[in-house]
């Protein structure tokens, strides 16, 4: 009989948490989130990204991935452009022009 896998993917690696690193741990992924994280031996998964002696960043945000969906690169739809602003009024306060003296 086949065991049934529980996770979709599992990394391992030495992964930066916010209070410490932890060596030789690995992060169990379920569709788009992380399920799980831990030290020792792993648990089962569909598919096993091996990253020993590289740092991992369990839920880091990629901030030049994020920042690049303003230039429209392919499969990232650009914002819509703002609305043209309309011009402001002269100041009734700061004239244009000096009076004569």
């Amino acid at each position: 009989m086949t065991r049934a896998m529980r996770f979709d993917h599992l990394i391992r690696g030495d992964l930066v948490l916010p209070d410490a690193i932890l060596r030789d741990g690995w992060i169990a992924i379920t569709g788009q989130s992380i399920a799980a994280i831990g030290s020792g031996t792993p648990p089962d998964a569909a598919a096993i990204h091996d990253h020993a002696g590289h740092l991992v960043l369990p839920g880091l945000v990629d901030g030049h991935m994020h920042t690049s969906s303003h230039t429209g690169w392919e499969g990232i739809a650009a914002p819509p452009a703002p609305p043209p602003r309309a011009a402001s009024p002269p100041s009734a306060t700061c004239p244009t022009t000096r009076p004569a003296l």
